[in-house]
């Protein structure tokens, strides 16, 4: 009996001798407090089988949503649609809709008790179709609204959204059937056809909630026998941002596509880890919304009763997702420099003019390569208004560091800074949060205007201050170029505000997403600044007030050093000779105050002991074998030969694709085809941290100077 035929587990009720019904809802795994419903969908049932619905997802009487998905998320509640497929698809547009309907009426009636509970999507194929129209429907009618809200994302198997190579989603539909039936009915084949079902309409009306979900997209890669795909990756997804989309190759045909043996199968363990993934994200992100939710004052009962305006507003901005290692002064940033008096002093001047004018280039592209200062002078430049009472906000990325690397708190952090401005911002920004119990799981463009853009335009002409500093350092240690890319675009709609100004002071290394960002906005609306294209006379001054201030301190906590401690000489050829300044005053000060001395006082016993390392054959441990002493009996064992191979690292399942040191050189970070990014203790060759969530191939991987 092939596999979509199988009629599921013996003793579950599916073999009987009466007629089944194919409309049904019916919960698979019901935990005692479930947070989460996920609902699956099947798509069409050409054999006409009575257990279609449960056949979709099983293979030799296992139906891994059941099966084996429920000890990876004990607290979700799995629950499978079943509907007359033939029927619906065979009468065209009128009858998916008629199954959305049934769809969204059944969901309804299991829910009454727990309608904020999330909600994931699982669909087959066509039925893919089916939970669009769902939730198109669900945006018309108003009863079925919590559904469309509670929903978070969709995990589509070889849906086909689009139709590829000048192919049509009706003949799509009719090449699924062809794959099971030799001789499908000709009506049957000519419905399937129909514009009506595949219509443009559905893909406009659902493309406008599209931002509103998370979506996995599985998409086939084995051909189905002389048909070939039948879903190809261009029809089965959606196109849309990282963090919006996962597309994830599986190694199957278009019925196996959603059908597993085992737990350890490789293709269940891509599954299971993106949906496991999706699904935990959903509760998260229910449970961050009802909190919030849960601080607003209900309207009927005066705010005199609960608390003041003020109070219950800042609640709800201290509710809002934050970054808390964002700001430029934060505690963890105390030690950072600023720029030494009479340095940087004609850029300095020139970024204040710029801030302080009214021209339109309202965003400020401060980019230079590692090492050239971007930070310090972010920092210089925060510190300055925000000791002037301008600086609305500043955001320093750091790749790596939690919350700063990403971009899904850059938003909410910004707008909680600004609010702690005025009380008309803290007021419209709280407003603009009650109205939008969710907007942390929003997008970034709708944070953008909601909780940023839309409270700065609502504010008077006559409003103090009437220009804001924004700083925002390291754009290009944001963990996702899309994103780069989307706040790039977003920052922009700045130059629309009209009773106060918005200036953006941004720094980045002169990466491609960068670059390509600033080529989309007109020169009238932005200035640059290339800092390594500074006249080197100036570098030169510079580096040497830079050096002489460090040299400076490192003397002072190390009196053993000599009076005359580095000397002049010595600073002019560490300003002509040094690649990487931070870097390289960093390296000065931990050999300077920690290891010179002790070389120094006992340079022959250093040496002494390093020969008992240098390889057997060796010159080295040749020429001054007699000097090594006789009372140690046992050595290291060591290599015969000096060898260019110092370390072998494994860890990566793929080809590595790049490496790069730490400034300190103490670590290693490379990165590879299997899509993680590893750091390594560089002394050891530990793992220190792998990190995951790109969706591609990564590339290219560098640490922050800083």
């Amino acid at each position: 009996m092939p596999d979509w035929e199988s009629p599921g587990r013996r003793g579950d009720n599916l073999q009987t001798t009466h007629r089944v019904s194919k409309n049904f809802l019916k919960v698979l795994v019901s935990p005692e407090d479930p947070d989460v419903d996920i609902i699956a969908v099947h798509g069409l049932n050409p054999t006409n089988t009575e257990f279609h619905a449960e056949a979709t997802w099983t293979v030799e009487d296992k139906l891994w949503l059941r099966d084996f998905l429920p000890p990876q998320l004990p607290s979700a509640r799995v629950l499978l649609f079943g509907y007359n497929a033939n029927v619906a698809f065979e009468t065209s547009k009128a009858g998916v809709r008629e199954q959305a309907i049934n769809l969204l009426n059944r969901i309804a009636s299991k829910r009454e008790e727990a309608e904020e509970r999330p909600i994931v999507f699982v669909a087959h194929s066509l039925g893919g179709i089916v939970v669009k129209r769902a939730l198109v429907e669900a945006k018309l009618d108003d009863s079925y609204k919590s559904i469309r809200e509670a929903t978070y994302g969709i995990a589509f198997f070889g849906t086909p959204h689009q139709g590829g190579n000048f192919t049509k989603l009706g003949d799509i539909a009719a090449s699924i059937i062809r794959g099971v039936l030799r001789n499908p009915s000709s009506t049957f084949m000519e419905a399937l056809k129909k514009d009506s079902l595949f219509s443009d309409a559905l893909v406009g009306d659902f493309r406008h909630q599209l931002e509103d979900y998370h979506v996995l997209s599985f998409f086939e890669t084995l051909p189905m026998g002389r048909l070939g795909l039948i879903v190809d990756q261009k029809s089965a997804t959606l196109g849309l941002a990282g963090l919006r989309e996962r597309q994830i190759p599986m190694d199957a045909d278009h019925t196996g596509v959603c059908k597993f043996e085992s737990v350890e199968g490789d293709d269940y363990e891509q599954v299971s880890f993106n949906l496991v993934r999706l699904v935990k994200s959903a509760v998260k992100a229910a449970a961050e919304r009802a909190r919030i939710a849960s601080l607003s004052v209900p309207s009927s009962r005066p705010l005199s009763e609960a608390a003041s305006a003020d109070t219950v507003t800042m609640s709800l901005l201290t509710h809002l997702p934050y970054a808390v290692d964002a700001r430029f002064n934060t505690y963890s940033r105390q030690h950072d420099p600023i720029c030494l008096p009479d340095t940087r002093v004609d850029l300095l001047r020139e970024i204040y003019t710029w801030a302080d004018g009214k021209d339109g280039r309202f965003i400020y592209w401060l980019n230079g390569l590692a090492g050239t200062g971007k930070s310090t002078i972010a920092r210089t430049v925060a510190r300055k208004y925000f000791e002037n009472g301008q600086l609305g906000a500043s955001f320093f990325f750091s790749r790596g560091g939690g919350d700063v690397g990403h971009a899904s708190k850059f938003f909410t952090t910004i707008a909680v800074q600004l609010a702690r401005k005025s009380q008309s911002l803290q007021r419209y920004i709280g407003d603009a949060v009650r109205k939008n119990a969710d907007i942390a799981t929003q997008s970034l463009g709708d944070q953008w205007r909601q909780v940023v853009l839309g409270p700065l335009s609502k504010l008077s002409g006559d409003s103090y201050p009437s220009s804001y500093i924004l700083v925002i350092d390291a754009l290009d240690e944001c963990d996702n170029d899309e994103d780069i890319l989307t706040i790039l675009k977003l920052l922009a709609e700045a130059q629309t505000l009209r009773t106060v100004q918005l200036r953006v002071l941004l720094t980045s290394r002169p990466e491609i997403p960068i670059r390509h960002g600033f080529y989309q906005i007109p020169e009238t609306e932005h200035q640059e600044f290339v800092l390594h294209h500074i006249s080197p006379s100036i570098i030169d001054h510079d580096i040497t007030i830079f050096l002489k201030y460090n040299l400076g301190l490192i003397e002072q906590r190390k009196p053993s050093l000599s009076a005359r401690w580095p000397g002049e000489e010595t600073v002019n050829q560490l300003v002509v000779n040094c690649p990487s300044l931070y870097g390289f005053i960093h390296d000065l000060k931990r050999f300077a105050l920690h290891n010179r001395v002790g070389i120094e006082q006992a340079p022959l016993q250093v040496y002494h002991s390093a020969l008992f390392f240098t390889p057997v054959m060796s010159i080295v441990r040749k020429q001054f074998s007699n000097k090594m002493p006789w009372w140690i009996k046992r050595g290291p064992e060591v290599e015969v030969n000096w060898s260019a191979t110092l370390q072998t690292l494994e860890g990566h399942s793929h080809l590595v694709t790049a490496v790069a040191f730490s400034p300190d050189g103490k670590q290693l970070a490379s990165c590879s085809y299997d899509m993680t990014v590893r750091i390594w203790d560089a002394a050891t060759g530990a793992t220190l941290q792998t990190l995951e969530g790109h969706s591609d191939v990564v590339k290219a991987v560098a640490f922050s100077p800083d």
